[in-house]
């Protein structure tokens, strides 16, 4: 299984991009941003995913989301609560093998 195709690298080791040399300082900066940056998203993921708990549907259907909608949202925030879980050693109420966590996911990327 390779890359997804928006994730294929656009340079290869050695060479330099605009902007962005390839040097060990870059990869350095580039990596530690990018694990920072998971960490605080799994961190606000979860604490989302206990705001929305604590909403009913009816309240989130008062706010506009129909009754598929909160479904759905329900759903999605919980696959992406339970890879935050996952992350951080926890066990996944999914995985006994393989579970596609951009099944509901997706589904939400129109709205953002």
């Amino acid at each position: 299984m390779g890359l997804p195709t928006r994730a294929r690298p656009i340079f290869h080791v050695g060479e330099t991009m605009p902007g962005n040399p390839a040097l060990k300082e870059n990869w350095d900066s580039r990596s530690g941003n990018l694990a920072v940056s998971l960490r605080e998203i799994l961190h606000q993921i979860q604490t989302f995913k206990l705001e929305l708990d604590t909403i009913t549907d009816e309240d989130l259907e008062a706010l506009g989301y129909s009754s598929g909608d909160v479904a759905i949202l329900r759903s999605a925030i919980g696959d992406m609560d339970d890879l935050a879980t996952v992350f951080n050693g926890g066990s996944s109420n999914h995985l006994t093998g393989t579970y596609d966590y951009t099944s509901f996911v997706k589904l939400l990327y129109g709205v953002v």
